[in-house]
């Protein structure tokens, strides 16, 4: 997934410098782009393309570092919706919300749409987290609750993390063994017990998490 949404970032952003003369300006996907020069670009979309070959890593390009700065910065808040409700929508309805979800017509929001369609959210989690760690060396961070968690408390603890790993993606569990609280793992220790004991009882959690 994650090789074929690279070259449709690519294809993308090459189409985003002829409609502007050459120049990267503000966008949702190419915004860390701008600035700059064209000798920059030019050298940076030959990385992109060795990468897309196998011959670079992803790290060395640019262009790859702004696909990854989207899958930590905007996308969370797009992938916490896919949630038991979405799953609960019908086979028709499930387009639909995604397209107000990710209402971009590039061919990368297109191609992202369709394999978030097809693949299950572990699936996409674990191709975006390698993606990430190629590209960043960002740590894996798993964060375990009894109860599935609401959108607003994931938000917190992405936030949470990110202000500790700015290209941090947390993977969010449900472990119906654990009693109480929610806990934490980067890079597979366990992290941050006190963090969520402000809200640590039983009945506090529910009502957040439930």
């Amino acid at each position: 997934m994650i090789k074929t949404l690279a070259s449709s970032f690519v294809k993308d952003f090459v189409l985003h410098l002829k409609e502007n003369k050459g120049e990267a300006t503000q966008h949702p996907l190419f915004g860390s782009l701008k600035g700059m020069s064209g000798s920059e670009l030019l050298d940076d979309l030959k990385n992109t393309v060795e990468y897309l070959k196998g011959s670079l890593p992803a790290s060395e390009s640019k262009i790859m570092k702004a696909m990854g700065n989207y899958f930590t910065d905007s996308f969370p808040a797009v992938f916490d919706q896919l949630n038991t409700d979405f799953f609960a929508l019908s086979s028709e309805a499930q387009p639909t919300r995604l397209k107000e979800l990710l209402p971009g017509n590039e061919h990368f929001f297109h191609i992202l749409r369709s394999e978030l369609l097809v693949q299950s959210p572990q699936e996409i989690e674990q191709e975006i987290l390698q993606f990430l760690r190629n590209v960043f060396e960002a740590p894996l961070i798993v964060a375990q609750s009894p109860v599935e968690c609401q959108l607003e408390v994931k938000k917190q603890i992405r936030d949470h993390f990110k202000a500790q790993h700015a290209h941090a993606f947390v993977v969010f569990q449900v472990n119906p063994q654990l009693i109480g609280g929610i806990r934490f793992f980067v890079n597979g220790k366990v992290q941050d017990h006190s963090w969520f004991g402000r809200i640590a009882t039983i009945r506090q959690l529910h009502h957040l998490v439930g």
